[in-house]
């Protein structure tokens, strides 16, 4: 009797999840379509905002110890604009006689702003 009773229960348990199977991949695949319609609004209104970062110019500063050098170090900031337009490059003269010091003095965290650097003595370092 018992055997009976169980086999029943399975029986009954195994002929339900077929419509309930249905029922869930109906509704998966209804989340799917609503999911991939989200995505692609986000992708239409993301597009417009990444167009406004494109835009946007970036400026890096670089420190060189003589202006007399700099047409050397143009070249180089020259080659790098043309493969990157969206970037400028700012080039400030240190001085020549004090340039390792303020260098120095710059980078030890006095909320130096350079973002490149010319090493005048290697050995200095």
């Amino acid at each position: 009797m018992l055997a009976a009773v169980m086999a029943g229960t399975t029986l009954a348990g195994c002929g339900g999840g077929e419509d309930k199977a249905k029922e869930d991949s109906s509704a998966k695949a209804e989340e799917k379509t609503e999911d991939k319609e989200d995505k692609e609004e986000e992708a239409a209104s993301g597009s417009e905002g990444v167009s406004g970062a494109e835009d946007a110019e970036t400026t890096l500063k670089w420190a060189i110890w003589d202006m007399k050098t700099a047409t050397y170090w143009q070249a180089i900031a020259d080659a790098f604009t043309e493969k990157n337009p969206d970037v400028r490059i700012e080039m400030t003269d240190l001085g020549s006689t004090d340039y390792n010091t303020v260098l120095s003095t710059e980078l030890s965290g006095s909320g130096s702003d350079f973002d490149l650097v010319t090493m005048k003595d290697t050995p200095g370092y």
